[in-house]
């Protein structure tokens, strides 16, 4: 009985804390044999439980600039969208970013949904050069340095790793001293009556 209690305390404790923080991860590869074997690399991770992603693609950009998906996965919608809407920005399918704020690409990327800065977007969309290839993954923010790993292992020509805001829609506050968000003065309560 003492440990049916603990047990649902235990569920109410990590439903109250919410979901966990994400990051994107986005890895370049000089060819597009080179991102298959880093999304083989990534498959096995997953299956033997090092890493577990939410949505990922696999994609290339072929000379003439057209961005073509080679794989995918999406778990959650949200999740989902994020790649979509990148894979979309980036110049792929129209399809991919429509479950995203009704095409809303940039804007849905860098809205405080998602909450990656416009120059970040920039950076991806301008590390992804014709003959590449490129891995898109969202994930827990505790399996990214795995999945860095596992992604520099296969050759990976660049490693970005970028934050999501909550899932909740808002921004985590940023980490640091406790003056960032000051409580309110407690000298209300310690107020005279009216004389």
């Amino acid at each position: 009985m003492l440990a049916a209690v603990a047990a649902v305390g235990a569920i109410r404790v990590a439903s109250a804390q919410g979901p966990a923080p994400q990051s994107l991860v986005f890895a370049v590869y000089d060819n597009d044999k080179a991102a298959r074997d880093a999304f083989a690399a990534m498959k096995e991770s997953q299956r033997k439980g090092v890493i577990r992603i939410d949505s990922f693609a696999v994609i290339s950009k072929d000379d003439k600039g057209r961005v073509h998906v080679k794989s995918t996965q999406r778990r959650h919608a949200r999740t989902g969208a994020i790649v979509g809407a990148l894979v979309g920005v980036l110049g792929g399918p129209i399809g991919m970013a429509a479950g995203a704020a009704a095409g809303g690409g940039i804007g849905y990327l860098s809205g405080r949904s998602v909450g990656i800065p416009r120059d970040r977007i920039e950076e991806i969309k301008s590390s992804l050069e014709p003959g590449s290839s490129a891995i898109i993954a969202v994930l827990e923010e505790r399996w990214v340095s795995d999945l860095e790993d596992s992604l520099r292992a296969a050759k990976a020509k660049q490693v970005l790793n970028y934050k999501l805001a909550n899932p909740g829609g808002t921004q985590e506050e940023p980490s640091g001293p406790e003056e960032a968000n000051p409580p309110p003065p407690a000298d209300d309560a310690q107020k005279p009556a009216n004389p």
